[in-house]
């Protein structure tokens, strides 16, 4: 599949503006699975398929324990750190995967 080279360019511009930095941009395909699903991780049979959705994001380095996101979807940001990082009311800050890896206090 093809990039978006509209998109592409837009998370560009908007990592500039809302944070003043040259950012490394990546894409990864969305992908359904025709059979298998949670079974790979479980050694079973699995067949996934690119599809033609994406998701794009910015990133680059910080040298602190800040962590600032940015929704071009939702147009808002949000930051905590590292010593503070626990889900949010927000949602969208949300990684699901790392719920479980979160201490709580």
């Amino acid at each position: 599949m093809a990039v978006n080279q509209q998109m592409h360019e837009k998370v560009l511009r908007d990592f500039k503006k809302n944070f003043n930095d040259q950012p490394v941009v990546v894409r990864s395909p969305g992908r359904v699975n025709i059979i298998g699903e949670h079974t790979d991780y479980n050694n079973g049979f699995v067949l996934p398929a690119a599809i033609d959705k994406a998701i794009y994001v910015a990133i680059s380095p910080r040298h602190d324990e800040t962590i600032k996101l940015y929704s071009g979807e939702f147009e808002e940001n949000f930051e905590t750190s590292l010593s503070q990082l626990k889900p949010t009311d927000k949602g969208w800050p949300n990684y699901s995967g790392c719920r479980r890896s979160i201490k709580k206090e």
